[in-house]
């Protein structure tokens, strides 16, 4: 099991008692559950639009290796994956399974990873990486307190 893994199954075995708490972004908790899920399964399955290949070898792949050297990530809390429609309004419970069920097919896929539309080509530990620090990034403060509460 990777740190990754193990992290990951930890928040997400925490964020259902959490529920109630908001963000400090501009997403609802839902919604960040939501993206963060899209994220997943586009990484499985493809990203609808990409960045021009230029700024996926320059600034996508510079900004993969801080993000991956640092163990963290720094974004736009707004941005949107593109071509990837937004559910603004999804409930809490349904972004959760969501969630569940993206990293579970993620954590059990075998296959060749789809290209990341900003970053190019990116490995499966590199995505494990990526996705549970563009979660953590998303949930802020929520993070500490689903990976500090006891299941």
């Amino acid at each position: 099991m990777t740190p990754q893994t193990a992290t990951m199954q930890q928040v997400l075995a925490n964020l259902e008692r959490l529920a109630d708490r908001k963000l400090e972004g501009p997403r609802s908790l839902a919604s960040a559950l939501d993206h963060v899920a899209a994220g997943i399964a586009c990484s499985l399955d493809g990203y609808p639009r990409h960045k021009p290949w230029i700024f996926q070898v320059t600034i996508g792949r510079l900004a993969l290796g801080k993000f991956l050297r640092d163990g963290r990530m720094r974004h736009d809390l707004a941005a949107v994956i593109p071509g990837v429609p937004q559910d603004q309004d999804v409930d809490f419970g349904t972004a959760l399974e969501r969630l569940r069920v993206q990293w579970a097919r993620f954590e059990a896929y075998q296959g060749p990873m789809a290209p990341h539309f900003a970053y190019g080509p990116v490995d499966k530990g590199q995505y494990a990486a990526v996705h549970v620090m563009h979660l953590r990034d998303h949930l802020g403060v929520v993070w500490e307190e689903a990976v500090g509460a006891s299941p």
